[in-house]
């Protein structure tokens, strides 16, 4: 396991944080049930999605005949990265060093998928669209999970530095 990812840490907040966005993804449909006429709160939540992703209703999942937040391609993506920090810190250390090459290697299905869609060669389904979109969302887990780790560390400690709360002042 990495250093640094554990319960006490940041880690639990980064896992937090991608759980409870993938759940407001989710929400629509499932605040759909319960609300009547106006759909405040679904609206809402289709809004706040809104300038990240297109929302085609044809190129979306649907629960309970309504669309999620976001399309099938950006949940994956979403997903995969909620499940590649699960991930992270059996697997992190275990990945080439390369950040680039991950980048690419995990790009390259969609942009494909993407390209034979547009150019008219093959259509892009809901199920290819989640598949490419999560494992993008997975890779970006792992190679982002600790270097987000690394990155908010390094910003607790210029904050105690600047209170001078750092373990040097209090001996």
């Amino acid at each position: 396991m990495l250093p640094g990812m554990n319960k006490s840490t940041p880690y639990a907040a980064l896992v937090g944080a991608s759980f409870v966005w993938c759940l407001l993804i989710l929400a629509p449909p499932f605040v759909g049930l319960i609300e009547r006429h106006d759909g405040f709160i679904s609206s809402f939540l289709y809004r706040f999605f809104s300038p990240i992703c297109h929302q085609f209703d044809s190129h979306s999942l649907h629960l309970f005949g309504m669309k999620l937040a976001v399309c099938a391609r950006c949940f994956g993506i979403y997903a995969g990265f909620f499940a590649g920090t699960l991930m992270a810190p059996f697997l992190a250390e275990k990945l080439p060093a390369r950040a680039v090459t991950l980048w690419i290697v995990a790009g390259l299905p969609m942009l494909i998928d993407v390209l034979l869609d547009l150019t008219g060669i093959h259509d892009s389904t809901l199920g290819s669209r989640l598949f490419t979109g999560s494992f993008f969302g997975i890779i970006a887990g792992l190679v982002l999970t600790p270097l987000l780790l690394e990155a908010i560390s390094q910003f607790l400690n210029r904050s105690s530095i600047l209170q001078g709360t750092t373990d040097e002042s209090k001996t």
